[in-house]
């Protein structure tokens, strides 16, 4: 009963509800996600998902060594606009606060040729690559971090879970094989 308890609580708290300390030799299911496409020998499995807080969510898992290094969760363009860009950024860092505690840090990039525009808005400087916002929490092995984006497709928020064990392995591994071809 306690190891019911403890796995519970484990998935409750693990980014995206996913155990990420198994080996995965298949693409897992992930809830409220279809897989798409990838697997994770060759290090990444793309899954399409239904709607989050009314916006499109695509879902990036990749692998190094058949183990879950980092997760990227794409929300938008669709349900995302010029008008509603911040609140829906605000609404995704309360539902991530909730979850994880109140964030690390945050932090804005502006670039100064924003302030030369007529339309100076918030939204649509992020939009065309002019500003950019990030959230960031340090938990217990991971980074999670909240990024508003934008590009000429439109608006993203993307989320980016990011195992830092496997991280450093993982660099560790592509260094070794960079250094092997040199």
């Amino acid at each position: 009963m306690f190891s019911y308890v403890m796995l519970s609580l484990v998935a409750l708290l693990s980014p995206l509800g996913i155990d990420w300390n198994v080996k995965h030799s298949t693409p897992i299911k992930v809830d409220s996600f279809r897989y798409y496409l990838g697997n994770t020998s060759q290090g990444l499995v793309v899954y399409i998902g239904e709607d989050l807080v009314e916006m499109e969510t695509e879902l990036q898992l990749t692998y190094s060594s058949m183990r879950l290094s980092s997760a990227l969760l794409i929300l938008g363009p669709l349900g995302l606009n010029e008008i509603n860009c911040l609140n829906k950024y605000k609404q995704v860092i309360k539902m991530l606060n909730e979850k994880y505690g109140h964030f690390t840090y945050q932090k804005e990039r502006k670039d100064p040729i924003s302030d030369d525009l007529v339309v100076k808005e918030y939204c649509n400087t992020t939009r065309i690559g002019l500003h950019e916002v990030s959230t960031v929490w340090k938990k217990e092995g991971f980074n999670i971090e909240a990024l508003l984006v934008g590009d000429a497709d439109g608006l993203y928020i993307h989320l980016n879970y990011s195992n830092t064990k496997l991280k450093r392995r993982f660099k560790k591994q592509e260094r070794s094989k960079l250094l092997k071809r040199l």
